[in-house]
């Protein structure tokens, strides 16, 4: 097993053995919810391939510590979205979009209009936890520049 396939499957287990990311969700969407951690845990993890252990023990730890805070937000808003109020939902969100942030990128620095956007289209996100959680990782992704936006067919 090489130095990457290592560190990711360290990574991935500490992610996965940690029960309160995703204790406040049903199984289906607590599954949709570690599966999005894993793919940015992968993520992270691959860019520091050619790097020795210390260096990409330094450059991954905030950035996988933001993963897991950015998680453990998404499942306390997720499962308790239905009983909150907009200044609670907006607080989330805007939690959620800082810490996406500081796990997507190296430089960690928030984009104001970029997070206003996100809370915008996050706050008008409904639904059942597991369409919360789907959908809040491509909203949360586009916020963060890992996905495009979808083009509206009117633009094509």
């Amino acid at each position: 097993m090489n130095d990457i396939a290592r560190r990711m499957q360290r990574a991935a287990e500490r992610l996965l053995e940690n029960e309160s990311l995703t204790a406040d969700l049903n199984d289906e969407a607590a599954r949709l919810l570690l599966a999005w951690g894993v793919a940015w845990t992968h993520m992270i993890v691959e860019s520091t391939a050619g790097l020795d252990e210390v260096e990409a023990r330094l450059l991954n730890r905030p950035r996988l510590k933001a993963t897991r805070r950015m998680l453990r937000t998404v499942n306390r808003w997720a499962g308790s979205r239905g009983a909150m109020d907009a200044a609670a939902d907006r607080v989330l969100l805007g939690k959620i979009y800082d810490r996406a942030v500081a796990a997507a990128t190296t430089s960690g620095a928030v984009e104001e209009q970029a997070r206003q956007r996100f809370l915008a289209r996050a706050a008008a996100l409904q639904g059942e936890p597991v369409a919360l959680v789907g959908a809040l990782r491509r909203e949360t992704e586009i916020a963060v520049g890992l996905k495009q936006e979808p083009r509206d067919e009117a633009d094509a």
